[in-house]
């Protein structure tokens, strides 16, 4: 009797532990697939959705195709590959160029010159809020810049542990989570915080 008590007592605290396991490891192992990216990979659809840019394969050239109008796609030579890209209005991009740390702001249709900024050691993954900003990973230097693009400057570096490579919106221009090259999380940004300076 005092065996199948013991038996069903280490029993019931296995499963109560399996359980347990399960729901916190679930907690902390959300997959980065289950969250929305800012936007498609190498591409952007314009905040009204009148314009889609997309980087070429190589990466040297953005695809610009406007919706509801009379003009067709047309392709822009960059200075050199890029990392990413976001789209700003129907009539401007941001660029980021990695290794050199700079982002570059072109007008699409003005055919004025790249307006080169440096933002970090490494300019790759980025984000863009409707409060006129862009958000750049930094692997390089484990930072996330906040780019305001008014200013065309950074205004706020968030230090995470790990080098962060990817972000995605958990809560739209609120909640920026972090993810590192193997699709760990690395935190998230809680990015309301008014910056001044």
């Amino acid at each position: 009797m005092k065996v199948a008590v013991k038996a069903l007592f280490v029993f019931g605290v296995a499963v109560a532990l399996l359980a347990t396991g399960y729901w916190v490891g679930g907690k902390k192992s959300e997959s980065i697939a289950e969250i929305p990216n800012c936007h498609p990979p190498l591409a952007d659809l314009a905040p009204d959705g009148n314009m889609f840019a997309a980087l070429t394969p190589d990466k040297l050239e953005v695809t610009v195709s406007p919706f509801n109008t009379d003009k067709k796609p047309w392709v822009i030579k960059l200075a050199r590959p890029a990392s990413d890209i976001i789209a700003i209005s129907n009539q401007a991009i941001l660029v980021s160029y990695g290794t050199t740390g700079e982002v570059a702001l072109l007008n699409i249709e003005g055919g004025q010159p790249e307006q080169l900024i440096k933002v970090g050691s490494f300019a790759g993954d980025m984000c863009r809020s409707a409060a006129k900003q862009a958000f750049v990973s930094d692997p390089a230097s484990g930072k996330v810049y906040q780019f305001d693009l008014a200013t065309k400057s950074v205004i706020h570096a968030y230090s995470v542990k790990g080098k962060p490579s990817q972000m995605k919106w958990r809560v739209p221009d609120a909640e920026l989570e972090v993810f590192g090259e193997k699709g760990k999380s690395l935190g998230t940004l809680n990015v309301t915080t008014k910056v001044t300076g």
